[in-house]
This record gives C-alpha cells, structure tokens and sequence, in this order.
C-alpha cells in the first residue's frame, strides 16, 4: 500500500496474503504469509485434494523465496459438519509437510464476530481462542494464535464489556504471538468512543489520557514478549502514525523482527 511508518519506527517486513499459497511477486525480503480463502470458499481447510495443492504451492514458494517469518492461517468457517476436530485432522497434514520450516512461525487469526444464520468462523470469540489454545496444547502442534482484536472486540462499547476478554487472553497470552489492530472499526460505536477519550486532555500537562481499550491492550502484553504487529484499515501515513503514536503512549515500542532473531 506504500504507506510509510513514522521515521522512528523501522520496519521491513512486507505482509502479503494469498488464497492457494502461490505468489505472483517476490516479496523482496522478510515477510509474513496470510493464507486465506476468498468471501466464504473456505474449501482449502474442507476438501483433501485442494488443502494437496495449496501446500505444494507452499513449498513452491518457499522453496522461490525462502520462508516467511509467520504463516498466518485465517479461521474457517464452523458448519454442522465442520468443527475443531475436522480443522485440526487437516492442519496436522500442512505442519508434517512444513516441519522443515522449524524457523517459521504458524498462527491461526481469529475472523470478524459473526450471527449464527451467516455461519460463525472456527475461530472468532475469545472462548474459541482459549478452547483452540487448549486444544493445540493437548495435541502438541506448534500452532500459535494471532489475535485480531479489531475484530474480536467490535461489539464490546466499554470496559465493563470487554474486560473478561482481556482476562481470559491472558491466562494464554504466552500463545499469542502477533497483533492486528485498526485506527477505526468498522462500526462507529467502539471506535468513535475509544479514540474520542484519547483526545480527552490531562488539564495540567496538556497531553491525552488513554482509553479503557488501549490500557487493556497494554496491561494484556505487559510481558516483555516481543510479538508482531499488523495495522490495519489504515489508509494513510497520518493514520498510520496516529495509531501508532497511540501504541507508544500505551507503553509499546516497536523494535524490528530482525533483531530478535538475533539475540
């Protein structure tokens, strides 16, 4: 999208997304992987001979352009006939052909809050997230959870409605190895309400407070865990920095990828 980072903040990692695991470009560098599936064809954690072929067209591309730090895997969609179980026979399959890649990470992202009648995803409340984390505990998969928290919150207007989410995050937060957050949400409610208390000011320092939001956020990764992280809906480079200056404020700091894999 070339939309820059502030000049404080150093970032090379590209992240791009793919729905059957080729790629059209060379990344040029580092990067991270989202496969995903296009609207709800989701046929490639459903059907045997497609989930073949997107993983070959993985080795393929790994093999072209070496292995992506994250291989981000977007949620399927829960059915009558698909759930946990069903989703884990079939990822058991891509980690045994990945297990060289020892380097890469592999998360599952959580998709949007969603009714019942439209077909929930494997993966969308904070319940699916602990239930997913116990499960890939049990079975022993090197499966890790990339949280998503402008989707998983989108309906939660204040601290009293999201707190028990961030709770329960962090009884597993150890697992939680990436973060997606957008400068808005796609409803007005929250977000509006989030980002209008940032600008509330302190009267004698002239500087804005933070939210309820953003302190849970940052009382939730209060670990000294580096993770990565993923704007979202951003649109411009002043966005960008508006979120990121928020992040700052809520006592993040953002050190390059590269240099933890180093130390």
């Amino acid at each position: 999208k070339e939309i820059d980072y502030p000049e404080d903040i150093k970032s090379s990692i590209v992240f791009v997304e793919t729905t059957t695991g080729a790629l059209k470009a060379d990344p040029g560098g580092s990067y991270i992987l989202r496969l995903t599936y296009n609207k709800e064809n989701d046929l490639i954690w459903k059907d045997d001979g497609q989930l073949t072929n997107v993983i070959a067209n993985l080795q393929d591309t790994f093999a072209a352009y070496g292995a992506p730090l994250v291989l981000e895997l977007y949620s399927p969609l829960r059915s009558p006939m698909y759930n946990e179980k069903e989703f884990f026979a079939r990822y058991n399959q891509l980690e045994k052909k990945l297990k060289k890649y020892a380097d890469m990470t592999i998360a599952l992202v959580n998709g949007p809050q969603r009714h019942k009648a439209k077909g929930s995803y494997l993966m969308q409340t904070t319940e699916d997230i602990i239930k997913i984390r116990m499960l890939v505990k049990e079975q022993k998969f090197r499966l890790k959870i990339s949280l998503d928290l402008s989707k998983l919150i989108t309906n939660k207007n204040n601290h009293s409605q999201f707190e028990q989410d961030f709770n329960q995050l962090s009884e597993i937060r150890q697992s939680i190895v990436g973060v997606h957050l957008a400068n808005r949400f796609p409803s007005s409610s929250i977000i509006d309400r989030i980002y209008k208390e940032d600008k509330v000011y302190l009267n004698q320092y002239e500087y804005p407070r933070l939210s309820d939001f953003l302190g849970s956020i940052s009382a939730l990764f209060n670990d000294n865990q580096r993770r990565y992280f993923v704007p979202q809906e951003v649109k411009s480079t002043e966005e960008l920095e508006e979120l990121t200056d928020n992040l700052l404020r809520a006592g993040f700091s953002f050190i390059e990828w590269k240099d933890e894999q180093e130390q």
